[in-house]
């Protein structure tokens, strides 16, 4: 006999997303990348795990977990328990809540109000031969769930802004090559790290700082007039907050210009 819906109370509660500008000169992050970070920090913030399916895919599969998504002015959050059968047939107990999430633009910010439902409601279901299948929690729990979400949910978006210039200097390339390989030391990719120089054919070096931690920067040199003219090349990551913060450091992107310059010319 299958289990008719319940529901359990949310208290309503709103919070205020506010994303500003990295930099004067940097936009404002799209709805997309907001939109990506917040069900991103959806998932974060509950204390259950992303949805995922358990066992072989040829045979019935157990599936459990939160299914966070995303439709037009809503957050979908589906609390899922159930087996996943390979014809496609499922038998689950699914608990949904809906965030209504509201979006405004100011002149450098952008402003997402999240509001919580009045409700969750929890859909039973029977396993194939007839026994009731446990949601993932109870009422009380997973409204519980949905509240805490809204109120610590700590959306980050990661941006990166390049950076170029040149540098003239009395002495040749080779000087200067070997001062970077002496002070900072060639750079190497990690396995899963987006490889935006060719380390076969560019030269690549390592520099840190706070913010970035390891990070490489690409250096050519070529000979100029009775010297040589070094061009520098890197991108600087960082990352802005949904509390109106970021780690966009203009300070120490200047210090690490002016570190370049100094082994340039060292």
């Amino acid at each position: 006999m299958q289990l008719p819906p319940s529901k359990g109370n949310i208290t309503e509660t709103s919070e205020v997303l506010t994303f500003k500008k990295a930099s004067d000169d940097i936009a404002l992050p799209t709805n997309n990348e907001i939109n990506n970070a917040i069900l991103a920090a959806v998932i974060e913030a509950s204390k259950y795990n992303s949805f995922r399916l358990f066992g072989n895919s040829s045979e019935v599969r157990k599936g459990k977990g939160l299914k966070v998504s995303l439709l037009k002015d809503k957050i979908k959050l589906e609390y899922i328990n159930g087996d996943f059968f390979p014809s496609g047939t499922e038998f689950m107990t699914k608990s949904v809540a809906s965030l209504n999430i509201r979006n405004i633009e100011e002149e450098g910010k952008k402003l997402i109000t999240l509001t919580t439902p009045p409700f969750i409601e929890t859909i039973h279901g029977n396993e194939y031969f007839g026994a009731s299948i446990k949601p993932l929690g109870n009422d009380q729990q997973l409204s519980s769930d949905v509240l805490n979400i809204v109120k610590n949910l700590k959306p980050i978006i990661i941006g990166q802004k390049e950076f170029k210039g040149e540098i003239n200097s009395n002495f040749n390339d080779e000087s200067i090559y070997a001062n970077f390989e002496r002070i900072l030391g060639a750079y190497q990719y990690g396995i899963n790290e987006t490889k935006k120089f060719d380390i076969k054919k560019d030269r690549i070096f390592k520099v840190k700082t706070e913010s970035t931690g390891k990070m490489p920067i690409k250096i050519e040199v070529y000979p100029y007039r009775d010297g040589s003219k070094a061009l520098y090349e890197f991108d600087y990551k960082y990352q802005t907050h949904g509390d109106g913060s970021n780690t966009f450091n203009l300070k120490e992107i200047n210090s690490l210009i002016g570190r370049i310059e100094s082994i340039v010319n060292n």
